[in-house]
């Protein structure tokens, strides 16, 4: 595995080119020079870097062009490359597909999302699929307009032989029932190898739904994960999806309906979850402005072809008498869920003493569990902590946001952090009533520090950007305990570990359709940085300061600049140690001569 350069621009953000290590110490807009440095560096001979993030970046055409041109450079070996809002526009498109049927070049996976190309550009996309050098498999061309027009130039390609697409993504494309029929014809193809589609935000229509439904049950289809979200199908095609979901052909494994306008249908969906047929193990049905009984999904769940593990059915008003039934169906032996999204459903405190419950019963295979928007309050993170301290509890991931929560809640949430039968490694507790960057105990990031927490990932108040920096310093000192626990890092959890350091790092930006990311660069020259660092001298420490006030003294640090820049080597000497490119030996080896420089 190679390097990967993250540049992540919003609005007017930093430059910040995390695995190469250059640092910009403005916020610019986007300027060419910058992007010279970027192509210089993925064009040398001795590069690795294989994935580059030009998100935002306001590129446009002549960036097009100059990324377009390194593609085809045979020193370049980038396999992904995200375009996300660049307004490139058509003519951009057709720089990038020339790129694409270069020999030299070895994109697999190409985001162009929100860039104005229209049925134009989507054509050149096409034909540089059905080109033999053309090395695609993931193509996101959503938010395009491309309409129905590009729909048919993108179905046609599928069906060339030369097509490597596996997955695709066309979402909020203007594409009506006929552009629809187009691609759901291509997926009846055999040449076409797509197992992944998104047309979610569309307007398919009655008759869009019945030809991907129809072909759905048609053998020739390898569909597996099937997004049609936001596309207000109704009970109508509810009742069509349920219908192919217990065809012997269906391949589907993944399913999201969410935002659909559908009530009874759920009744549908969960009959054919019943079946023997039924391969899905993903659903989606959040967001359909019902009141539905949940006690139909939770009938489903204990069916023994039932095979869901992932369900989210958070924004559908489900209340305590639904949280009862699903809760007892999480406590059968036979309910397989280890994922579950039952957000924003009016579940309060007495709701989540009924998922606490659950949580401690042996039977509850629960590892991901988001609660977040249901005003449980103090007592039900009381109720929720006390679940996280038993045996039985395998959660690794909760997210209690924007829950009411106060002092007393976040103390109990914290004292579970230290518990050793506490599997947390993942925690979102922003949003809710106690500001917890004004802790004068602070307890989270406390028990952060404690031997027994295994929080690697930590989600706080968005507009708290400090305690990104604070995120930063537990990660490190959680993998230097990691490294201190005997046998705890060995080659087998590696991988596991040095992804969850990496992710960590990169941070959390909430979006619905966006990978995470965070510019740390932006948060250390944030005014609530500034306040960190003037707290130093101040009676009123806050964080981690009697730690670092002491190495910042250590280090000559007196001034709020260097600050900024020791914090940024941090962040830069904890990425060069779970750079991709080394093994398990290349990161015991660089950590045993350096171990005592590394802890932060």
């Amino acid at each position: 595995m190679n390097k990967i350069i993250k540049i992540c621009f919003i609005v007017t953000v930093t430059i910040f080119l995390v695995r190469s290590g250059l640092f910009s110490n403005t916020y610019v807009m986007y300027r060419d020079e910058p992007l010279i440095n970027v192509i210089y560096e993925i064009t040398q001979d001795t590069n690795t870097f294989d994935e580059l993030c030009v998100a935002e970046c306001n590129l446009g055409y002549s960036g097009a062009c100059a990324i377009a041109e390194a593609l085809k450079n045979k020193n370049c070996n980038l396999t992904e490359l995200n375009l996300y809002r660049n307004d490139i526009g058509a003519k951009g498109a057709a720089a990038i597909s020339d790129a694409l049927i270069n020999e030299n070049c070895k994109l697999t996976s190409l985001n162009i999302d929100w860039n104005g190309i229209h049925s134009e550009g989507a054509k050149c996309i096409a034909d540089a699929l059905q080109n033999p050098n053309c090395k695609l498999t993931h193509l996101n061309i959503g938010l395009n307009y491309i309409g129905g027009a590009g729909a048919e130039y993108i179905a046609y390609a599928l069906q060339n032989p030369n097509c490597q697409l596996t997955s695709l993504n066309i979402s909020g494309d203007n594409i009506d029932s006929t552009g629809i029929d187009y691609i759901a014809y291509a997926l009846q193809n055999p040449n076409c190898q797509l197992t992944s589609l998104n047309i979610s935000k569309n307007f398919i229509g009655e008759n869009g739904i019945v030809s991907i439904t129809d072909t759905l049950m048609t053998p020739g289809c390898n569909l597996t994960s099937l997004d049609i979200s936001y596309n207000k199908i109704g009970n109508a095609g509810a009742e069509y999806i349920a219908k192919a979901l217990q065809s012997p052909n269906c391949q589907l494994t993944s399913l999201d309906i969410s935002d659909n306008n559908i009530s009874d249908g759920i009744d549908d969906i969960a009959e054919a979850l019943m079946t023997p047929n039924c391969q899905l193990t993903s659903l989606n049905i959040s967001e359909n402005d019902i009141e539905f009984d949940a006690s139909i999904i939770a009938k489903a769940l204990v069916d023994p072809n039932c095979q869901l593990i992932f369900l989210n059915i958070s924004d559908s008003s489900i209340g305590e008498n639904g949280v009862v039934s699903i809760t007892d169906a999480l406590m059968t032996p036979g309910c397989n869920l280890t994922s579950l999204d039952i957000s924003n459903n009016k579940i309060g405190s007495a709701g989540a003493k009924y998922i606490a419950d659950a949580l401690q019963n042996p039977y509850c295979k629960l590892t991901y569990l988001n609660i977040g928007h249901n005003d449980i309050g103090d007592e039900g993170a009381k109720y929720i902590a006390k679940a996280l301290q038993n045996p039985n509890c395998q959660l690794t991931f909760l997210g209690i946001s924007n829950n009411n929560i106060d002092s007393t809640g976040v103390d109990y949430i914290a004292y579970a952090l230290i518990d050793p039968n506490c599997q947390l490694t993942s925690l979102n507790i922003s949003r809710n009533k106690y500001p917890i960057y004004k802790s004068k105990e602070e307890k989270i990031i406390k028990a952060l520090m404690r031997k027994n927490c295994k929080l690697i990932h930590f989600v706080s108040d968005n507009h708290a950007a400090i305690i990104n920096v604070i995120n930063i310093l537990c990660v490190a000192n959680r993998t230097q305990k990691i490294i201190d626990l005997e046998n705890s890092l060995t080659e087998q959890n590696y991988p596991y570990i040095i992804n969850a350091i990496r992710n960590s790092l990169i941070g959390y930006t909430w979006h619905r359709e966006r990978n995470p990311k965070y510019d740390y660069e932006n948060t250390i020259n944030s005014d609530e940085f500034k306040e960190w660092y003037n707290s130093l001298n101040s009676n009123n420490l806050l964080y981690l300061n009697r730690e670092y006030k002491k190495e910042f003294k250590n280090n000559s640090i007196d001034n709020l600049e260097s600050a900024k820049k020791y914090m940024l080597k941090k962040c830069q000497k904890l990425y060069s140690r779970t750079k991709k490119s080394q093994s398990f030996d290349e990161f015991m080896n660089v950590l045993n001569q350096d171990i005592n420089n590394f802890e932060f």
